[in-house]
């Protein structure tokens, strides 16, 4: 059981992070139909400047 668990905490921290960095198709259009086209990775870019 313990290893279902861990496997699933895996994949949806994997499928996080592709949301965040947008780096698959999918996650660009996630981006664009949910949260109104907002670039996480160009705010912090503005933040860090």
């Amino acid at each position: 059981m313990t290893d279902k668990i861990t496997e699933s905490y895996k994949q949806s921290k994997n499928i996080y992070d592709d949301v965040l960095t947008q780096s698959k198709w999918w996650s660009k259009l996630y981006i664009k139909l949910f949260w109104n086209g907002v670039d996480d990775t160009e705010i912090s870019k503005e933040l860090l400047n």
